[in-house]
């Protein structure tokens, strides 16, 4: 019997019913915080070696979201946290010694990873004394797959809802429908691959026990090898991460939540820095023809804050050369260490010398009154109350600045 065109569409579109239902279904079970244990076994062992100071090096089937939430839900506090992406993990909190800290950048990390961290910390009772913010222009990318979001994902809502803002309906649907998470949740229940690292497995990323990750596949390239994969990896035309890197103005909600973010960390008087990664010359001259990489708007955003910037994309500014990268956008440790020192948040030799007498005491990176008053700035403009309370009180901070820098050595009052 000969079946007709619209019985056959039918039945075609039927075989995407399991998929709309199975996928969705499991992804939100996935975030449910009852049932993190189940997923979260083996990151809590990676974590427990991290913890005995030993390296752990994982696959390309395992991420560091959940592996970092469960080392910080279970370390001591930190007084110096690095938040940041892929760009950042090269950053050692080793440089600030003798302060304790934690690198918790995460692989296509965006400030919605950072928000969640944060709120991690926060209700652990685990707040940094300073913290090292890395951006990138767009904030968070939604042309990009998603990593393991499923155990951030009850922090980030939390967080929204002190900011009180709502949730994007395109998370909502993006978080339901991702395939990607769908495997990894499967991922999760058969068995992470990992295992304490022994400096043997070259083509792995290893994670130290401070946080930092070393990339061992691209760590001894030559000078033209390392161009060729530039150029390989801006010639990818179809790539959603060169598309991704192409922008560099956020969304109006990311932006607002930037901004939220921002104050948030100040009114609890935490020091904080934005660290702006260096971009390799050539792919900084071909993603600046097409509009990417353009920080004034981040610069701006700061400075009305008196949040001091480390570093910058232009490699040019940043005084980086070819050999400080490993391959288009991700800078080597020691251009990072150059930048941090020149900034006096560290000594050359890698000491927290410059960074205790600057930013723990509060005495000037660049803005000294302002970034030595930023708490009792905020306090007296009215948000005292943020860290007391839920809800977020929606002082503009431009109007805060003003109020402090025109207003007579009394006390700012509203």
């Amino acid at each position: 019997m000969q079946i007709s065109d619209p019985v056959r569409l039918l039945l075609r579109l039927g075989c995407f019913v399991p998929f709309l239902v199975v996928t969705p279904l499991a992804n939100w079970v996935s975030e449910r915080e009852q049932l993190q244990s189940i997923f979260m076994s083996d990151y809590d062992r990676m974590a427990g070696a991290l913890l005995r100071k030993q390296a752990v090096w994982i696959g390309d089937a395992a991420d560091e979201r959940p592996l970092k939430v469960s080392y910080l839900g279970r370390a001591p506090r930190k007084e110096v946290l690095v938040l940041g992406s892929s760009r950042a993990m090269e950053i050692s909190p080793a440089w600030f010694e003798p302060r304790d800290g934690f690198n918790a950048a995460v692989r296509l990390g965006g400030l919605d990873d950072y928000v969640a961290l944060f709120q991690l910390c926060l209700e652990t009772g685990k707040l940094p004394q300073f913290m090292i913010l890395e951006l990138n222009p767009a904030l968070t990318s939604r042309l990009v797959e998603r990593r393991d979001w499923r155990i951030l994902a009850p922090y980030f809502d939390r967080a929204l809802a002190r900011y009180q803002m709502r949730k994007p309906y395109r998370r909502v649907l993006s978080g339901l429908l991702a395939f990607q998470q769908l495997r990894f949740n499967m991922r999760a229940l058969v068995g992470v691959p990992w295992a304490v690292s022994t400096r043997g497995k070259t083509d792995k990323c290893e994670v130290l026990p401070d946080g930092q990750e070393f990339f061992g596949a691209v760590q001894d390239q030559t000078p033209g090898e390392l161009r060729d994969r530039v150029t390989r990896n801006l010639s990818n035309a179809d790539s959603e991460l060169n598309d991704a890197r192409a922008q560099s103005r956020p969304e109006e909600g990311d932006l607002e939540l930037l901004r939220r973010f921002l104050d948030d960390i100040l009114s609890r008087r935490i020091r904080l820095v934005v660290f702006l990664a260096p971009v390799h010359p050539i792919a900084y001259g071909y993603y600046a023809k097409v509009g990417g990489f353009d920080e004034h708007w981040i610069r701006k955003e700061l400075a009305d804050r008196g949040v001091s910037v480390i570093g910058s994309y232009s490699p040019t500014i940043a005084g980086a050369v070819d050999s400080d990268f490993f391959d288009d956008v991700h800078p080597r440790p020691e251009i990072c260490k150059r930048l941090f020192a020149k900034a006096n948040i560290i000594n050359e030799s890698g000491g927290a010398t410059s960074y205790r007498q600057t930013a723990m005491d509060g005495k000037s990176l660049q803005r000294p009154l302002l970034r030595s008053q930023t708490g009792q700035m905020l306090e007296h403009a009215g948000y005292s109350s943020f860290t007391q309370t839920p809800h977020y009180r929606q002082t503009r901070p431009r109007e805060l600045l003003w109020r402090v820098q025109t207003a007579p050595p009394s006390p700012v009052t509203r």
